[in-house]
This record gives C-alpha cells, sequence and structure tokens, in this order.
C-alpha cells in the first residue's frame, strides 16, 4: 500500500529550518524547542490548507489544466507548499512572541523577495527531466 510520509517531510522540512538557524559557518546553535514547536505547528497547519494527508490521492487535483502545452483532465499536482506560506503562518501566529524573532528573522532573507530566495516557490523542471543528483548534467 502506498502513502504520503507526512512524518518523514516533517521532519525533513525541521532538518532544512535548522540549518537555516545554524547559520553559514554553522556556528550557532540549531533550532530550539520552542522553534521545532512553532514550526511543526506551521507546517502542519499549511499541509491542512492544501488538504495533504496520508493518502496519495491528496496531492492531486481532478480540475482541468494545462501542463506543458497538454490538458490534463485530471490527477493534476497540487501546487506544493512553500516557505512563505509556513513563514506567514510563523508570523501570524507566533509575531508578537519574543521566542519567534530569531525563527522569523532567519527565515526572512529565503523568502522569494530576499537576498537567497531559492528555496520560496514551486519545484518544476519540466517534463522528462531527471531530478536526480547523480543524473545531473553537473555533477560527475
Amino acid at each position: 500500500m502506498r502513502f504520503v510520509p507526512i512524518l518523514e517531510k516533517i521532519n525533513e522540512i525541521l532538518g532544512f529550518f535548522d540549518i537555516i538557524i545554524r547559520g553559514q559557518d554553522f556556528d550557532q546553535p540549531g533550532l530550539n524547542v520552542f522553534q521545532r514547536t512553532m514550526l511543526e505547528d506551521a507546517i502542519r497547519e499549511v499541509f491542512d490548507k492544501h488538504g495533504i494527508t496520508s493518502h496519495p490521492s491528496s496531492l492531486y487535483t481532478d480540475e482541468v489544466k494545462k501542463v506543458d502545452g497538454q490538458l490534463i483532465q485530471s490527477q493534476v499536482r497540487k501546487p506544493e507548499p512553500e516557505l512563505k506560506e509556513i513563514y506567514d503562518v510563523i508570523v501570524e501566529n507566533h509575531g508578537d512572541d519574543v521566542k519567534a524573532e530569531e525563527l522569523i528573522a532567519a527565515i526572512r532573507p529565503f523568502l522569494r523577495d530576499g537576498s537567497k530566495p531559492l528555496f520560496d516557490g514551486q519545484s518544476h523542471f519540466g517534463r522528462g527531466v531527471e531530478t536526480q543528483l547523480n543524473e545531473s548534467r553537473v555533477v560527475n
């Protein structure tokens, strides 16, 4: 039986934020318990807003959509959660909490209008494009 490993994905996202908090030289401590809890709650809220559950069908919608010039009438991928959505939930729920200040400040540069926007937005490489690192033309 196939399923969406929600807890595994949450832990991967928490690991990403832990790296952000540690800083470029990893000279800062990682996420503290308050930050980890705020993030986990925000990630779950964003997943809920997207309707993402452990069932694989929750990743798709049945609306008609044009993808790469072709009309697809069923099983169209839903947009994935974005960094800005998690940030917005944290600001909305914890913006006045002094325990959230460092977390909010650390995430801000990684948003699409920040200085390091690489991770904020949808990831799409196009049909037929291999996304495995060992298959990349740049990595040999």
